[in-house]
């Protein structure tokens, strides 16, 4: 699936690419990060981070967006907070118009709930952030 090349050369940075094309994209995981250290008396959380996927398309459509982890209740819960990034826009299907930025984050919106990102991005904070293992020492 490769992004309009003649439309994607608008300069605004965006790949446009039909909705009935777009949700056909396959996505992987291509990094997470833990923020500084924040904590937000009001939700008890202080762990919060990013994540950025990717398709397997050329050009690369790229999506990310902002996580948390719910410490609210005895279960953590990565829980995405704000919007989505991505260098996606959607476009009309038959008229090739822009669908704009608000139907564009929605469905993003979508795909990413419908993404199993949570247990990836967890997975991947675990093995980037466990503390460094010292076996044996040596003289």
């Amino acid at each position: 699936m490769i992004p309009d090349k003649k439309k994607s050369t608008l300069n605004d940075g965006h790949l446009r690419l039909d909705y009935k094309k777009a949700i056909s994209i396959e996505w992987t995981h291509l990094l997470s990060g833990v923020y500084g250290d924040e904590f937000n008396e009001s939700s008890k959380t202080h762990i919060s981070g990013y994540t950025e996927w990717i398709s397997r398309t050329h050009p690369v459509i790229s999506i990310s967006w902002d996580w948390k982890i719910d410490c609210s209740t005895k279960q953590l819960y990565y829980l995405l907070t704000g919007k989505i990034f991505s260098n996606l826009m959607l476009t009309h299907s038959t008229s090739g118009a822009d669908l704009g930025y608000e139907e564009t984050n929605e469905y993003l919106l979508n795909l990413v709930h419908h993404l199993d990102w949570e247990k990836t991005v967890s997975t991947y904070i675990e093995e980037q952030y466990q503390p460094a293992r010292f076996d044996s020492y040596s003289n």
